[in-house]
C-alpha cells in the first residue's frame, strides 16, 4: 500500500472517531476545504508533513500514536523490504 494511502485512511479512522467533518477539519486547519478533499480522495499524491503535523494537531492526535499504529507499523515493514 503506497504511504498516502496509509496515511489518509489512518487519519479517516480518527476523524471518524471524533466525529470530525472535512468541513469541521478545515476550519480548525485553515486548510482549503478543496485541499482536504484532495488528499482524502487519492488526487494528491503526497501530504506535506506540516500539513499533517497541522491536522493531527486540530484533531488532538498525538504523532507519536498516529506512527505507532498496525497499518503504519506495515508500511514501514514494506518501505524496509
Amino acid at each position: 500500500m503506497k504511504s498516502i494511502n496509509c496515511v489518509v485512511k489512518k487519519l479517516k479512522k480518527i476523524m471518524d472517531e471524533k466525529k470530525i467533518t472535512v468541513y469541521q477539519l478545515s476550519k480548525r486547519t485553515n486548510i482549503e476545504r478543496t485541499s482536504l478533499y484532495k488528499i482524502f480522495n487519492g488526487t494528491t499524491k503526497d501530504i506535506m508533513f506540516l500539513t499533517l503535523i497541522n491536522i493531527l494537531d486540530a484533531l488532538d492526535y498525538p504523532m507519536g500514536n498516529f506512527f505507532d499504529d498496525k497499518l503504519m507499523q506495515e508500511l514501514k515493514k514494506e518501505i524496509a523490504d
